[in-house]
């Protein structure tokens, strides 16, 4: 004897009219869509089928389907909606197939775009330490490249406009007209299976994927010059929404790393270390951008945004970071004291990279792009000017005398060039001023027959050198070396490079850079004396000295 199982219930929903959104989790290039359903279900399966009223930017490879516990899920596929009057979706289809390729393209040349500007970003600061010739080399490379994915972006926007305004034509020339065309439609939907052994209604939430919304973070950063220790950031967020959909009172996540797939460990190799390659690479010598945390963002109110939103802006929060306030001057090219603090990150989100405005004592100064740092990471964002610290350069004296003695390479006169540089500086403010760095240097030199000898300031080296190079260095160069620095000490030089590990002795001093490092009380004033010696053991006249 056989039993007979009655075919199950079906019902059919569209997801405009029968669904509500009621959230949305954002990425940097997409997002997330959560929509909720109450379904009836009687005692057995019920087929839903859900074929329309998904949006047109409706992604089904990011679909996911939650149901409450006690109900069995099953049979979970994709299925095309079938109109007999409606538009020529064959042709609608290829239309948007072929937009989003194009939006596929144009998200990896925008990435590009930005990978692009954050490398000249870093290729042109001062820790590149890239030669003039370097940096105009880098320069007509960086404007070729920056010039090509600029035309392509540009190209594939117009393309994608173009196909755009062929949907609107199309999907508005016939077919039905009611509430649920409006926003324009995916012709793709879901069907699936759910299974009760009690009549009840349930809540469905059906997520899937739209490409056309996005966040970017946006800031605004207070500090003070009197106040060394704090800045204060307004961490928000810029939503773009062109799904087709309006979000209504619906909770908000901000994705801070796109969604991915399963990490895959790879293997790890070593080798013996190949010896650099002496042409200039500037493409492979800077660091990745920072991968962030992978955390989000919960907004704590419902929020509203509408379909084609552009820059709608939320604040997630107003933090106070530990910082310090560095202040900077290179007199010998311009007596304006730069001031920029160094952050750390002490919120509890990661920053996500993006544009900020920065504020100095309640004046906008500068607008600046912050990379991406995890909590407890640390980073620098310029301040301006200090227009209160005064720093004079005052022209440098130099003495020629002529030495018998007997050179080490030849028996000729030695001439010895004596030379100071004096640089006063003078603070202003009421307040004592701490961590103001003058940058100053000493000719160097490659030709055998000349020797630079520094006779003042005595240099403070790395603590973490070596006990035997201190005497090594010493005895080479004649420099006084001094290992640490009193706590009651205000001025202090060190080599330009000195606190800046890992240590490679073969720099220290190659460029001849010397930072002084200066503490100034309120309304003091501190002179700095530069001396050096440039020895010769040639009668040559020597090149721009």
């Amino acid at each position: 004897m056989t039993t007979e199982t009655s075919p199950p219930r079906e019902l059919e929903l569209n997801a405009g009219i029968d669904g509500r959104i009621t959230a949305v989790t954002l990425f940097s290039y997409q997002a997330d869509v959560t929509r909720t359903f109450n379904i009836p279900l009687e005692v057995g399966a019920t087929r839903v089928k859900v074929p329309t009223g998904f949006p047109a930017s409706f992604d089904e490879t990011r679909l996911r389907i939650h149901v409450p516990e006690g109900i069995t899920l099953a049979d979970v596929k994709t299925v095309l909606a079938k109109s007999d009057n409606g538009p020529d979706y064959d042709k609608i289809d290829a239309l948007y197939d072929k937009k989003l390729l194009l939006e596929k393209s144009l998200e990896r040349c925008k990435r590009m775009v930005t990978a692009l500007e954050g490398y000249a970003a870093t290729a042109l600061s001062k820790e590149s330490g890239m030669s003039p010739t370097d940096i105009g080399h880098f320069m007509n490379s960086y404007e070729e490249a920056g010039s090509k994915w600029d035309e392509r972006v540009q190209k594939l926007e117009k393309e994608i406009q173009e196909i755009q305004d062929k949907l609107d034509e199309d999907e508005m020339s016939d077919g039905p007209s009611d509430s649920s065309d409006s926003p324009k439609h995916s012709r793709t939907g879901v069907a699936f299976s759910l299974s009760t052994d009690v009549a009840k209604s349930v809540d469905v939430d059906i997520t899937y994927g739209v490409s056309t919304a996005y966040w970017s973070a946006v800031y605004d950063i207070y500090a003070t010059s009197d106040n060394d220790q704090a800045v204060s950031i307004v961490y928000k967020a810029s939503i773009s929404n062109n799904s087709g959909e309006s979000w209504d009172d619906v909770g908000l996540k901000l994705g801070l790393v796109a969604p991915q797939s399963t990490p895959r460990l790879q293997p790890w190799k070593v080798s013996f270390q190949k010896a650099p390659n002496s042409e200039p690479n500037a493409w492979a010598t800077y660091p990745l951008p920072k991968i962030l945390a992978d955390a989000e963002i919960d907004v704590p109110e419902k929020v509203q945004v509408p379909n084609k939103t552009q820059g709608h802006v939320l604040v997630l929060g107003r933090y106070t970071l530990a910082s310090q306030l560095l202040r900077i001057c290179t007199p010998k090219l311009s007596s304006s004291v730069s001031i920029k603090a160094k952050v750390t990150n002490t919120c509890k989100y990661p920053l996500r990279g993006g544009s900020s405005s920065i504020y100095l004592d309640g004046n906008f100064v500068s607008s600046f792009h912050v990379y991406s740092a995890n909590p407890g990471d640390t980073f620098e964002i310029p301040l301006g000017i200090d227009p209160n610290i005064h720093v004079t350069y005052h022209p440098y004296a130099k003495d020629v005398a002529a030495v018998e003695s007997i050179s080490p390479f030849s028996f000729r006169p030695v001439l010895t060039y004596s030379c100071s540089q004096r640089i006063t500086v003078v603070n202003t403010r009421d307040i004592h001023v701490h961590s103001l760095t003058i940058i100053d240097s000493i000719p160097t030199a490659d030709d055998i027959d000349l020797f630079i000898k520094l006779v003042n300031p005595p240099l403070k080296y790395p603590e973490a050198l070596a006990s035997g190079f201190k005497d090594l260095v010493q005895a080479k160069t004649g420099i006084q070396i001094t290992e640490g620095v009193p706590e009651s000490c205000s001025v202090f030089a060190r080599w330009d490079i000195v606190d800046e590990p890992p240590y490679d002795l073969s720099l220290l001093g190659a460029n001849g850079k010397i930072n002084w490092v200066c503490s100034i009380r309120e309304r003091g004033s501190v002179d700095l004396n530069l001396q050096w010696q440039v020895l010769s053991y040639s009668s040559k006249q020597i090149k721009d000295f």
